[in-house]
């Protein structure tokens, strides 16, 4: 959700804050589970690893590569395009 809702925004601190909110709320759900006894903590460890992974996986399926977190992929495909090379034969005589 916090990729989702950061794309339309253009501050880095409201991108700050939504990661920082969504990392939270996965870390709590995932020590409520292991304090509530409903799974072991290498499980839990393994679950925030799976779907942060995932995480990463769709950013790149979206954008090409790594995406900032909210950037669109128009704004990552024109940042990481290639520049063109100047006209090499315009110097020669």
């Amino acid at each position: 959700m916090a990729l989702v809702l950061g794309r339309g925004t253009s501050s880095s601190r409201a991108r700050a804050v939504l990661a920082g909110t969504a990392a939270g709320i996965a870390v709590a759900v995932a020590c409520s589970r292991v304090f509530l006894g409903a799974h072991w903590t290498s499980d839990v460890i393994g679950g925030l690893i799976l779907g942060w992974t995932w995480f990463g996986l769709c950013a790149v399926a979206f954008g090409g590569r790594m995406m900032r977190l909210g950037a669109s992929a128009k704004e990552e495909a024109a940042a990481s395009a290639p520049t063109a090379p100047e006209d090499a034969h315009a110097a020669v005589p």
